[in-house]
């Protein structure tokens, strides 16, 4: 009996690992293309068409201890994201998400 629980219990294991690298590979995808949409956002935010945009360029993804980020280290991201009470909001990262959200990229 005790022979079959530890084959049992060995089987699950590998499948908790299988699924936890499945899991984290789908995580690394949607924040890449987190990253994508909001650099596309940006870009086509801009008034003028420049070739490369400061906040654009420092979005990032790095990995966690639960999963990726997607930030940013510019200051006045949060301005451009949210607005403030002299300038509209200009979504780009939550525009994002919701992008990969509603397009079923996680899932191919």
């Amino acid at each position: 009996m005790i022979i079959h629980l530890n084959s049992l219990n060995s089987k699950l294991e590998g499948l908790f690992d299988r699924y936890n690298k499945t899991a984290l590979l789908k995580s690394q995808k949607a924040a890449l293309l987190v990253r994508s949409y909001a650099k596309d956002n940006i870009y086509r935010s801009l008034k003028t068409k420049l070739s490369s945009s400061p906040l654009a360029e420092t979005i990032t993804v790095e990995g966690s201890s639960f999963g990726y980020v997607v930030s940013t280290n510019v200051p006045y991201a949060k301005y451009i994201e949210f607005g403030t009470i002299y300038q509209s909001a200009k979504p780009f990262m939550s525009l994002a998400a919701e992008q990969v959200k509603s397009s079923g990229g996680l899932y191919g």
